[in-house]
């Protein structure tokens, strides 16, 4: 200990200044970041998610908001059941629309990816059913013009953010887990899925 006292006692004192300075500077870093350009991006995008998406408009009540319209939901699965969920991530596709590509995979954008994905995954699944479609005619079940455009358009903004490999394996990883899927031969479960479904020319 004293060896160590005395080693600093003969640091100049000009230089033990500045190395006490760069030891507060990264301990303030640590202790709070500078903000990036995506951190201010992803803050405006929350703003505006908390009402129309998060939450009810009317009541203001997260209880009365998007996971209970995703709950209700996935428990009727029909058109009506399914109409509040659907106009809350038609809102929240318009509102990620301002993300730049670059702040897809940021630690701040990670809220939009969990989001994208269930929004995806309860589309896939109310496409798919409780067995498989009878044909790839079938494969959009219930969902009509303007709820696969909705689907289109969030398949837009996860390619965008994410990529199309990220996109291929978000899919290997759902379909196995559809209802029968994994008693057909790979090619039927991609065909017979929404993963497959040509969005060119829909918006």
């Amino acid at each position: 200990m004293n060896d160590l006292i005395l080693k600093f006692q003969q640091i100049p004192k000009l230089l033990l200044g500045f190395i006490i300075v760069v030891l507060i500077l990264l301990v303030l870093v640590y202790r709070d970041p500078p903000t990036t350009v995506c951190d201010i991006q992803m803050t405006e995008v929350k703003k505006r998610l908390v009402k129309g998406f998060y939450q009810d408009d009317e009541r203001g009540q997260y209880e009365s908001g998007v996971m209970t319209a995703f709950n209700k939901c996935m428990k009727t699965n029909s058109p009506g059941g399914c109409y509040d969920i659907f106009r809350r991530f038609d809102y929240f596709e318009k509102q990620i629309q301002s993300v730049p590509n670059q702040c897809g995979t940021d630690d701040s954008a990670l809220f939009v990816r969990k989001a994208l994905i269930k929004a995806l995954k309860l589309m896939i699944q109310i496409a798919w059913g409780e067995k498989p479609p009878v044909n790839r005619y079938n494969k959009t079940s219930w969902l009509d013009a303007s709820d696969i455009g909705l689907f289109c358009r969030l398949k837009r903004q996860f390619e965008r953010l994410y990529g199309e490999a990220q996109w291929k394996s978000f899919a290997q990883s759902l379909i196995p887990k559809l209802p029968e899927a994994t008693t057909l031969p790979r090619k039927d479960q991609w065909d017979l899925s929404m993963f497959s479904y040509s969005c060119l020319g829909v918006y």
